[in-house]
């Protein structure tokens, strides 16, 4: 903490509507008062700093050192019970997805190919999500999924290729998968465990494209 962060807080303080002490009324008693509240506090970090303005601008009166002890004991707590907090574990379903997608994505990087000029329109997404017999819902959970299809689908009628290189069925989770492949070097269900049968989870979408 510097002595230009003791005198914004004490203006921030004054802007709020409180009151220096009348010790501080001349220019030597506000210069002490800064000198005083820097010796004091002058290891508290720019959090803390924030913390104290916004916390001590709604007291009544001009803050004492026991409101600043008090508040920053606060800021502590709070800080202690943010931390141990558990951290909020992805679905398994998310898990599963973001995997596809690394995995056409490190397949892409592999080809060297370009992936922006063959974006699907959202509207393209919503009709292909639409012919595999997915809902609204289904679609927006699956909805990059579908995305990257259709980027390869679309490169495929770029460059006159006839096949995307995979199977793209629904399994019995809703949830948008490609078949297994090595023709050409891309493999996403083998890297998440997938146990499904492509054609028994859903035989009409197994030729799909």
């Amino acid at each position: 903490m510097e002595r230009q962060d003791v005198i914004k807080l004490f203006g921030y303080w004054k802007s709020a509507g409180l009151k220096p002490p009348v010790s501080a009324s001349s220019m030597e008693g506000q210069e002490s008062m800064v000198r005083t509240f820097l010796d004091q506090y002058r290891d508290l970090t720019g959090e803390q700093v924030q913390y104290l303005r916004n916390a001590l601008c709604r007291l009544q009166y001009w803050p004492r050192f026991y409101d600043v002890d008090d508040a920053l004991a606060n800021y502590r707590r709070e800080r202690d019970a943010e931390q141990k907090k558990p951290i909020t574990q992805a679905s398994p379903a998310g898990l599963r997805k973001s995997a596809k997608l690394w995995a056409w994505t490190k397949w892409k990087l592999r080809q060297h190919r370009d992936i922006i000029p063959y974006m699907p329109t959202h509207n393209e997404i919503l009709l292909y999500g639409q012919k595999m017999g997915l809902n609204r819902n289904e679609i927006v959970s699956n909805y990059r999924l579908l995305q990257v299809i259709l980027n390869d689908a679309n490169y495929c009628t770029a460059v006159g290729e006839e096949d995307i290189g995979y199977k793209v069925y629904v399994n019995p989770d809703r949830e948008v998968c490609f078949s297994v492949t090595t023709a050409k070097g891309f493999e996403p269900n083998r890297m998440i465990q997938v146990d499904h049968d492509p054609l028994v989870a859903n035989p009409k979408l197994a030729n799909f494209l």
